[in-house]
């Protein structure tokens, strides 16, 4: 058939290729890749086709304008396509009755090895016309056009000939291709004809050519398949459940510049969707991607791409030099800008005076066009402050100050000037010069047009009455480049000397230069930066000096640059940078006085315009430092409040503490300030928190919000990767009931509220902008701020031991033990003075206390007769009694612990015992009558210590313990369990004295002092009485 590309033709494929594409994304669901790739590339063809469609339905004449070159590589790609298509529609019909039936189970039937290469090779040619459809409607030079189809044309017959060789290989597996279940018929009534290649005439390259025109006409059923009930025509009458998202154009771009992108839904499937955004990235298919991905990446893709290294090659370099065309056709085209306005065009004299001043910095370098677009648009933001700043002063309540009159004259007529020099360099050097005007970035052509648009609408605001005369004129600063000093560097790199200094130089008023910044106010300066030895007072205002914030963060910043960009720092503006209103900064008639505004090691002086432009800065920081005062530490008579974490978040959320889900109606904060304050009393016990929310400098109403935070028991959920955390805990408000009876025999009720520990009533979750910053958080959250003094982990949680001291000097011991339950990760915080009572268990390494004390917060409001509105404020702390049973992973660590505890003093030893007794003159100790008992050996400072406890009973002593004698340990016999030991001085009582580890507390008083007796030790094993003794060599006496 003929193929002669008319409009008949066009729609003919494009319908074609719409047709296939349908059917292949019906079956695609669990397919194997290489046909779900395949089918990506189906979808990008058929877009471009559409497109060409749509141009060729729409123009008449749009074949005709393409030129007789352009036009016949049109042809040979439209026929190319066609036999692609040919090809991958004879294997559609072999899947079709296979996938109408039953599009789950088709790839199970199939014989995919067979058929994994065809499917490969059909992809790669897909590829290969789509990229020439883009080739022949781009820009792009028909010798390039020319060479870049040579080039994959031989990529092609080189992949038929390796086909072929493979084909011939393997060919007798070819009738095994597709294996049907029972009774499923693979050639069904939607099959038209059995013979494709009979139906479409002869398929060689010369036949597939020589079409009749009859054929290529619309709607010719003999041409193609039958095409959905509604094909696709256009845009706006598409069917859009299998159909990709169409790509559009750009504007900019001639015919066919234009970029796709289009989405898939193919159900529940867990294989990689189509099309697979990981693999290449932004677009969905290889073609696209490669088009917009650096030669560098392209070596770098995938096993797919390396199997077809020659023609996916060829195909990427293709897509790279027509990303090039695209790219600069897009800087081609024109700019558009406002007219110049004829009433404020700079006279020849002062044109050519500000030729002579920019011609100094020519000779020293060649300012390319976003030099002079940044010089443009200094000035022109120079020229709106001092008209900001000259309204206040021509309105100002002295009209007998002739000062004030002609500093706002002079004022208005500077900033005059300086739309002058705005005008002259757009319309005067940067239009007529094509170096600069052609060819521009988006960004440059974003400078110009906002910096054409600002002077068009500044020099419409003027009066004809209000231009000063030609004489006032010649009198002002008339430099192009601001003055730059020796001392405008900083090698401090703590202040982003790295960032682009000009894109703070915008035209927007809150445009900081970035899409995350807001510039909350600007205004021009005199300085002097670096020493004072050195520096010189810059006048002019040469600085814009900037306040702005950033999302994500809440405190304002603070930047200085040049005009030049030589100069560019930025910090934090603190509350210590506001003018004290004791000493305020003294005013002239030229400006403030300089006052200090340092940027790390680099010293700066600013000086402002007028007080009124100076107050106008510090009020933006003063009252957002004056709303958030609440997160400050406070000042307290009886207690010292430290900050112990500080923060900025990107988002906050108050949640229901039950289902940890948002509020109804939500309460969100985003870029907050995040902080925890930790108040502690005289006592070192007494320690409560606070959690302070505050909100950005560049909220409309800043605000701050305090939350009460106990020590312990702040449940915190995370997931591993994530910058999130999800908190819980209870605070004051939490209601307790109580009836009670009075005198007269009636029954009232009284509320308490108060801290429950157990149950909270408070959730958030916090999101921070790293996972250092919620790391930090967490450990903040989860342990005290003073050090501990021992630390060991359990898992992945870790405990502490810590030491604690009253304001009188008074010591005792703080115990820290973080759990992690169900994802939830919380801390215990106990404290416990010198006499405690504890049990040992060596057999499976825990240690019991039985009384440890722990924090409890009490509320301002108990036992009140009436509910209150607004309850839970916090009023003191109290301590209450509890217990900790600790579990330990090793030996060593459980000894390390008790070591901890106990000062000075090793735990070097601790078995079970049978029984430990002393002589009796009535028979059997009423110590071996209690059982075993656990058997602690001790080195202090002045020798060995042997420890013993019993399970207590009824409050009866439970500790024994003992100075070991320095010699005569006696075993009766060899390989014995019992230790005998001399003489030795020994106590009991109910707790332990751990300083000097020593019994306390006797139940009965009279057992209070010290008593000497010999002791005999019965240890569970021979193997306890061994290690015992090993631990003393030297004090044996008989083995």
């Amino acid at each position: 058939m003929t193929f002669n590309l008319g409009v008949g033709d066009v729609i003919a494929v494009t319908t074609l290729a719409w047709t296939l594409y349908h059917d292949c994304w019906k079956v695609v669901q669990n397919a194997p890749e290489d046909f779900r790739l395949l089918v990506n590339e189906l979808a990008c063809l058929q877009n471009v086709l559409r497109d060409i469609r749509d141009d060729v339905t729409s123009n008449k004449d749009y074949l005709e304008n393409l030129g007789e070159q352009r036009r016949e590589s049109l042809r040979r790609c439209f026929a190319g396509c066609f036999d692609a298509l040919k090809q991958v529609e004879n294997l559609v019909i072999k899947y079709r009755e296979i996938g109408n039936k039953d599009h789950k189970n088709i790839w199970t039937r199939v014989k995919w090895t067979t058929h994994q290469s065809e499917i490969k090779d059909l992809r790669n040619r897909v590829m290969a016309y789509s990229t020439n459809l883009n080739l022949c409607i781009s820009r792009m030079g028909n010798s390039s056009l020319q060479r870049l189809e040579r080039q994959i044309s031989e990529a092609l017959k080189v992949q038929e000939a390796a086909a072929a060789v493979a084909a011939s290989a393997t060919a007798k597996d070819d009738t095994a291709a597709i294996v049907p279940a029972e009774g499923v018929n693979l050639r069904g009534p939607t099959d038209r004809g059995n013979n494709t290649a009979a139906r479409h005439g002869d398929q060689s390259p010369e036949g597939r050519v020589q079409r009749s025109s009859t054929e290529a006409t619309i709607g010719n059923s003999a041409l193609l398949p039958s095409p959905p009930s509604s094909p696709p025509l256009s845009d706006a009458g598409r069917e859009l459940e299998p159909t990709p998202t169409s790509r559009r154009r750009s504007s900019q771009s001639g015919a066919g510049t234009f970029r796709h992108s289009y989405s898939f839904s193919t159900g529940s499937s867990s294989r990689t969707p189509i099309p697979s955004p990981k693999q290449f990235g932004e677009s969905q298919s290889f073609s696209e991607a490669v088009c917009e991905t650096p030669p560098s990446v392209v070596s770098d893709t995938p096993d797919l791409l390396q199997a077809e290294k020659p023609i996916v090659n060829v195909i990427a370099d293709a897509l790279r030099q027509l990303s090039l065309v695209r790219r600069a056709d897009k800087s081609a085209r024109p700019l558009r800008y406002p007219r110049r306005d004829e009433l404020h065009i700079p006279d020849d004299e002062l044109k050519s005076f500000f030729a002579e001043i920019a011609k100094e910095e020519v000779q020293y370098r060649l300012p390319n066009a976003r030099d002079w677009l940044q010089v443009a648009t200094w000035w022109l933001l120079k020229a709106r402050n001092k008209m900001e700043l000259h309204e206040p002063l021509r309105n100002s309540p002295s009209p007998g100050s002739d000062g004030v009159s002609r500093n706002s004259t002079s004022m208005f007529t500077q900033a005059y000037v300086d739309l002058l020099k705005v005008s002259w360099i757009l319309y005067d050097v940067f239009l007529p010069n094509e170096r600069l005007a052609s060819r521009l970035t988006e960004e440059n052509r974003k400078l110009f047009h906002d910096c054409s648009r600002g002077l068009s609408d500044d020099f419409l605001r003027l009066k004809e009455a209000d231009i000063p005369n030609t004489e006032e004129i010649h009198k002002q600063n008339l430099n192009i480049w601001e003055e730059v000093q020796s001392e405008e560097t900083s090698e401090d790199d703590d202040f982003m000397l790295g960032l682009d200094h000009g894109r703070w130089i915008t035209v927007e008023p809150a445009g900081a230069g970035e899409d995350d910044e807001k510039v909350l106010f600007r205004t021009f300066v005199d300085g002097m930066i670096g020493r004072r030895k050195r520096a010189v007072t810059a006048r002019g205002w040469p600085y814009l000096l900037i306040l702005s914030s950033k999302e994500g963060e809440s405190e304002p910043k603070v930047t200085l640059c040049n005009q030049s960009g030589t100069l560019g720092v930025t910090r934090v503006f603190t509350s210590s940078d506001l003018v004290d209103p004791e000493c305020p900064v003294k005013s002239s008639a030229v400006g403030t006085e300089l006052f200090d505004l340092n940027f790390g090691e680099l010293k700066v002086k600013v000086s402002f315009s007028s007080s009124e432009d100076l107050a106008r800065f510090m009020a933006i920081p003063k009252n957002y430092f004056d709303a958030v005062s609440e997160r400050d530490p406070r000042e307290l008579s009886n207690a010292t409040e430290t900050l112990i974490f500080r923060s900025p978040v990107q988002t906050f959320e108050v949640l229901k503490a039950d289902t940890m889900r948002p509020t109804n109606p939500k309460e969100h904060h985003s870029s907050c300030d995040l902080r925890i304050l930790e108040t502690t009393e005289k006592e070192g016990w007494r320690i409560v928190r606070r959690l302070v929310l505050s909100s950005s400098v560049g909220h409309p109403n800043p605000w701050s919000k305090s939350y009460f935070l106990p020590l312990s028991r702040v449940q915190l959920h995370t997931e591993d990767g994530s910058r999130r955390v999800k908190l819980k805990w209870s605070d004051c408000s939490q209601a307790r009931q109580e009836r009670i009876r009075r005198d007269d025999r009636s029954i009232s009720v009284r509320y308490t509220y108060g801290y429950t520990e157990s149950s909270p009533n408070l959730g958030v979750e916090v999101s921070f902008r790293t996972q250092a910053e919620l790391k930090s958080f967490e450990d903040a959250i989860l342990s005290p701020s003073f050090q501990p003094q021992y630390t060991w982990s359990t898992g992945s949680d870790k405990n502490h031991v810590y030491m604690i001291e009253d304001s009188d000097e008074k010591k005792y011991k703080g115990l820290l033990i973080q759990r992690t339950k169900t994802k939830l990760k919380y801390s215990e915080f106990y404290f416990f003075y010198r006499d405690i009572d504890y049990a040992y268990s060596q057999t499976d390494l825990t240690v019991w206390l039985p009384q440890l004390y722990y924090i409890n917060y009490i509320s301002l409001q108990a036992e009140v007769a009436t509910e209150s509105n607004n309850p839970g404020e916090f009023s003191h702390c109290e301590k209450k009694v509890g217990n900790c049973t600790i579990q330990f992973d090793t030996e060593e660590t459980s000894h390390g612990f008790m070591s901890a505890i106990s000062g000075n003093h090793t735990l070097l030893f601790s078995r079970r015992a049978n029984y430990i007794q002393k002589p009796s003159r009535f028979g059997r100790d009423e110590w071996q009558a209690r059982g075993q008992a656990e058997v602690q050996l001790w080195r202090t400072n002045l020798g060995f210590r042997l420890l013993s406890r019993w399970p207590d009973r009824k409050g009866r002593d439970c500790w024994v313990t003992l100075s070991l004698p320095e010699s005569g340990i006696d075993t009766p016999q060899k390989d014995s369990n019992l230790l005998v030991l001399p003489t030795c001085e020994w106590k009991r009582g109910r707790k332990l004295n751990l300083a000097k580890l020593e019994a306390e507390e006797p139940k009965d008083p009279k057992d209070a002092g010290h008593f000497k007796s010999p002791m005999t030790i019965s240890f569970a094993s021979y193997k306890g009485e061994k290690l015992f003794l090993d631990f003393m060599p030297h004090q044996r006496s008989n083995r």
